[in-house]
């Protein structure tokens, strides 16, 4: 009798004990709370790709909702030529699945000769958009992407000749793919418009996305490109050329990333040749000077990016 008295005075007591330690450190609770945030947030940051801001770099999943501004410079040095590019763009992510882009271009090139020049600007829209959206059960995506190029009419000068050419008109449509190992694959076929040319060209692109740190990415992409072009002295021909990139980014916070990359063309660029295309489409024309050396001959660019970005 004894005992069960002892047991049902300390029954209330253990719960009134444990009540009252529950109620005096809700401090323990907003700790754990945080800590499982915290476990969340890690494992979700852990998870995030990253958005490459030049559209030649393949990109097949979601669109981050948001603007981006950046601003970029390329420069090249090779066989005594020289090339400077100086790009503006803004990307709009109006929602997870579209996303709108407007860019413009500024390029100098010099040839070996002092006298031979090429000065062009180009503007340049795009649009990707997201068909198939990755999921936790399937994280392949498929999107379909478009690209318009405008160059200005460029001012060309070789020896003692001088001369301007229209800016070809460019559209380029692609169906891009991204796999559970984060690889890219991009099929894509571009028409070239200018006076008295028949040109036309298809690529295959493959990149593979590498995380480098917790707020570095690498991406490493080759493509081949076969061309078919006639007129500007020359009878219908075929070629076949090579691209090969590869880029590093750095998203410190949010809403800056630095990125910087080398593109390689190793038998000469294509006409369509991503954000060197306002040069590279003028060898349509088989103007001579500074822009059939880039079509012809091996050359190296590097490339500085700065990105701002806004989320919605």
């Amino acid at each position: 009798m004894q005992n069960l008295k002892t047991r049902v005075a300390i029954t209330p007591f253990l719960f009134l004990t444990v009540a009252s330690a529950a109620m005096a450190t809700p401090s323990f609770h907003s700790s754990l709370t945080r800590a499982v945030k915290a476990i969340g947030n890690e494992a979700s940051d852990e998870d995030r790709t990253y958005s490459w801001s030049l559209p030649s770099i393949v990109q097949s999943g979601l669109v981050e909702s948001g603007i981006s501004v950046f601003g970029s410079e390329t420069y090249a040095a090779f066989h005594g030529r020289t090339f400077e590019l100086r790009q503006e763009q803004v990307k709009l992510g109006l929602f997870d699945q579209l996303e709108l882009i407007y860019g413009r271009q500024f390029v100098h090139a010099q040839g070996r000769m002092a006298s031979s020049k090429f000065y062009d600007d180009e503007d340049h829209y795009g649009a990707r958009f997201v068909v198939k959206k990755p999921t936790d059960e399937d994280p392949s995506a498929w999107s379909l992407q478009f690209e318009a190029m405008r160059p200005g009419t460029a001012q060309i000068s070789s020896g003692s000749n001088a001369e301007t050419l229209a800016g070809p008109g460019i559209n380029t449509y692609a169906v891009n793919y991204g796999d559970r190992s984060n690889f890219q694959y991009q099929a894509a076929y571009t028409s070239i418009d200018a006076p008295l040319i028949d040109a036309h060209s298809a690529s295959v692109s493959v990149g593979h996305d590498l995380r480098i740190a917790s707020d570095a990415w690498a991406r490493l992409q080759a493509t081949l490109v076969g061309q078919s072009f006639s007129g500007a002295g020359e009878s219908s021909n075929f070629q076949l050329r090579e691209v090969v990139s590869g880029y590093v980014a750095w998203n410190p916070i949010r809403w800056l990333s630095v990125e910087g990359g080398i593109t390689v063309f190793p038998s000469g660029a294509p006409f369509v040749s991503g954000e060197f295309t306002s040069v590279s489409s003028f060898a349509v024309y088989n103007p001579g000077g500074v822009v059939n050396d880039l079509r012809n001959d091996f050359s190296a660019f590097g490339t500085l990016v700065v990105m701002a970005h806004w989320k919605f």
